[in-house]
């Protein structure tokens, strides 16, 4: 017995080679991302790292999360020195399994690119 949680990143640049090396990047690092998809304006490119699937707490899981946060650590590494970056992600956690696990179904975002600004451009 167990609940899913759904754990997923979205990760959009304006760079396409900078994409390419995060999607490869996400890859080796055992996440399992879509293809790379070009919007219409702006040629900005954008995929996804997705779910593991496992149920919490299963060995999957752990191992899920362990390439995910590895590639979420890799993504926070590639700022400039303003802390600013050519990537923009958000990480976020969705299940409706959660119910009767004495926690609310829904959503949350986990993180994002913008949580790890300096605290002086924050404060302003």
């Amino acid at each position: 017995m167990g609940f899913t949680l759904h754990s997923a990143v979205i990760i959009t640049s304006f760079q396409e080679d900078a994409a390419n090396k995060a999607h490869a990047m996400a890859l080796r690092c055992g996440c399992q991302a879509t293809e790379i998809a070009t919007s219409v304006v702006n040629s900005h490119c954008t995929f996804v790292v997705l779910p593991h699937g496992s149920k919490a707490g299963w060995a999957e899981a752990e191992a899920g999360d362990a390439s995910r946060a590895a590639f979420v650590g890799w993504l926070d590494k590639q700022r400039f020195d303003d802390s600013s970056s050519v990537f923009e992600w958000v990480e976020v956690e969705y299940s409706s399994d959660l119910y009767g696990y004495g926690h609310k179904r829904g959503a949350r975002l986990v993180q994002t690119v913008w949580d790890g600004r300096r605290a002086e451009e924050s404060a302003g």
